[in-house]
């Protein structure tokens, strides 16, 4: 086989930066399109691609693409990059009127994974070798035999192009500023509907925005440009970094990105916008505004991501009214909260990072979705706190130095799931006035107490592991048609206690152990069950049972306590059957209570008796310790 050696082009661009790495554009150029490469059974190295170029209309597919006329007749204007605006080598074996094949050298293919390659094309001004001092010429071997340059179906395979080509034009120019996006101003601009800023803006003066968009479909970008203000916050006439929509012209289709706003009333604001294709906000950075630094109002479909807010007075993120909301990756700190939504629907905030603001996120009469993977730190208030809420997953978020870490109140159908909690110095978790709460697998080390409900029914926590509380581990107040399933509670003033309730289950703990009082606690309480748990290490007592009725405890195995393995006051109806009682002072303490029964329990190493009762008491047992 012969050896071939082509001479390629490194072509060294300025680069103009209009996104994260998947969205950089070149300068200059009117056309890209996207294609994807999808590897194969191996990961491939700086390898050789043949790429045929049609200058007439046809349907792009596998290796070919067709671009009609908008590319230069010779295409010295074509370049190849890679979704991190690496501009690729290549070099032109063959060309005519109609088509040209080009090589194109991609530096990796990895394995059964996609790769996606930019096709820019339609540029004037494109360079000639001679002309640019800053090409080099690279020599370099390779086989250009047709088989190693088209499909080796194994080592990898064409995806689909991009069905239409995007526009890529008009760049604005600071001095043009301020100006409205509108129908006019896009008929003025040949129908291109993808802007992109051209240089740092400062304004001194009263203005509502530097930048209105009043046209649907409109991409604007700010090229990593900045956008400053002076906004004194007076009056109700705000000033906004970059402003699109309002009721009076709801839009569709927005996409703002790429921006640095500073000293505004609100950086971004987006009002009225909706549309079927999705709307985006993302690589905005926003600082020292004096409301907000992102707000949407009356809005749907949008994606707000990869964003940085930095000491907003208000909100970082303020979103009112609004639908399906996708907000991830984004950092948010210093301001009074972070995220605030009120009455909105569909929400799904993912990976972000919330930082020094008074609350973490702050959800008001919202609906539907999930709060995951967050990470929460220093909230002077809440890491989390919904109110007036329903139907939301609140699951692997890692919240530390709040004084609460999550709160609802009057919410339901909320599950709260494998979130980390530390340092916190009231209640990890703490719930009021709500209904279908689960609370499942947190990990709560550190605080005053752990997890608080208060007047909430139909709630269950279950396989939870708390551990160094000063007080309480996990506390039921006024709750009914709850059940305590499978937690664990290592080192606590008290484990689990339970007042003013109804309906209430406490089963299957595996580890309460280290607690300074008592284990498992009940007063007042109506119809429940303490069964099947395991208790070591209580200074006072291991169950304590009071001022209750038709209460089961068996099966429990409680250890090493200073007092009564299980102490009962005016108690009645209730069962105290097949417990283990070892290492403990009484085993069983009656005081005061009346049509119960005590059967099948056994009982170890007892300072005193398996059971003491007091005169007061009418307890059917098979061990009783007469009083002195």
């Amino acid at each position: 086989m012969v050896n071939f050696r082509i001479y390629y082009v490194i072509i060294f661009m300025i680069i103009f930066l209009i996104g994260d790495s998947s969205s950089a554009y070149l300068s200059d150029y009117h056309y890209r399109k996207e294609h994807i490469l999808i590897g194969g059974n191996e990961t491939l190295t700086d390898y050789p691609i043949l790429f045929i170029i049609h200058r007439v209309t046809g349907e792009s597919d596998n290796n070919e693409v067709y671009i009609e006329t908008k590319c230069l007749p010779d295409y010295s204007d074509i370049r190849f990059t890679l979704s991190d605006d690496t501009v690729l080598q290549q070099a032109i074996r063959y060309s005519s009127e109609d088509k040209a094949e080009i090589v194109v050298i991609i530096p990796s293919i990895p394995r059964d994974e996609f790769v996606s390659l930019y096709l820019y094309y339609g540029n004037n001004n494109t360079p000639t070798f001679s002309e640019n001092p800053d090409n080099q010429m690279i020599e370099q071997d390779f086989d250009p035999d047709a088989s190693t340059l088209k499909f080796p179906s194994d080592a990898y395979s064409h995806g689909p192009w991009e069905e239409n080509e995007n526009v890529l034009s008009n760049i604005i120019s600071p001095d043009s500023l301020p100006i409205a996006i509108d129908d006019t101003f896009i008929a003025e601009h040949g129908g291109i509907r993808t802007y992109f800023l051209g240089g740092d803006v400062s304004y001194s003066g009263d203005i509502f925005s530097p930048i209105n968009i009043l046209s649907d479909d409109v991409i604007f970008s700010g090229n990593n440009y900045t956008i400053s203000g002076n906004s004194k916050g007076k009056g109700s006439n705000w000033q906004i970094g970059i402003n699109a929509g309002s009721p009076e012209k709801p839009l569709k289709n927005i996409t703002v990105k790429d921006l640095s706003i500073t000293n505004w009333d609100i950086g971004a604001s987006m009002q009225n916008v909706n549309g079927d294709f999705g709307n985006e906000i993302s690589g905005i950075t926003t600082s020292n505004n004096r409301q907000y630094g992102l707000c949407l109002e009356n809005s749907s479909n949008f994606v707000i991501s990869d964003n940085q807010v930095n000491d907003s007075l208000k909100n970082s993120v303020q979103i009112l009214n609004s639908g399906n909301i996708r907000i991830k990756n984004n950092r948010l700190n210093s301001s009074g909260s972070g995220v605030f939504l009120g009455n909105s629907t569909d929400i799904h905030l993912i990976e972000n990072e919330l930082n020094n603001n008074e609350n973490g996120i702050l959800f008001d009469h919202c609906s539907k979705g999930q709060i995951s993977n967050n990470t929460i730190n220093k909230s002077e208030i809440n890491g989390v706190r919904l109110i007036y809420s329903q139907d939301f997953l609140i699951s692997r978020n890692t919240i530390s130095k709040s004084i609460v870490g999550l709160e609802l109140e009057s919410c339901s159908d909320i599950t709260i799931d494998k979130n980390q909690g530390s340092h916190v110095s009231q209640d990890f978790i703490w719930i009021d006035k709500s209904e279908k709460i689960v609370a499942s697998e947190n990990h709560i080390s550190g605080g005053d107490g752990g997890i608080s409900f208060i007047t909430v029914k139909d709630s269950t926590l279950i396989n939870n592991y708390l551990e160094n509380m000063k007080k309480i581990a996990i506390c039921l107040n006024e709750c009914s048609f709850s059940v305590i399933d499978s937690n664990s509670i290592v080192n606590a003033e008290n484990g689990i206690v339970i007042s003013k309730g109804k309906e209430i289950q406490v089963l299957n703990s595996p580890r309460i152990e280290q607690i300074v009082n008592t284990g498992i606690s009940y007063n007042s309480i109506e119809n429940g069950q303490i069964s099947f748990n395991k208790i070591k290490n209580c200074g006072n007592t291991g169950i304590d049972l009071i001022s209750s009725s038709s209460i089961i405890v068996s099966h429990n195995q409680i250890d090493n306590t200073i007092h009564a393995g299980i102490y009962v006051d005016s108690v009645t109806n209730s069962q105290f059957e097949k417990n283990l009682l070892n290492k403990v002072s009484t085993g069983i303490n009656i005081m005061k209570t009346s049509s119960s029964t005590i059967a099948g329990n056994k009982f170890m190493n007892l300072v005193y008796a398996p059971v003491y009762m007091d005169e007061q008491s009418q307890v059917e047992s098979d061990v009783i310790l007469p009083p002195e």
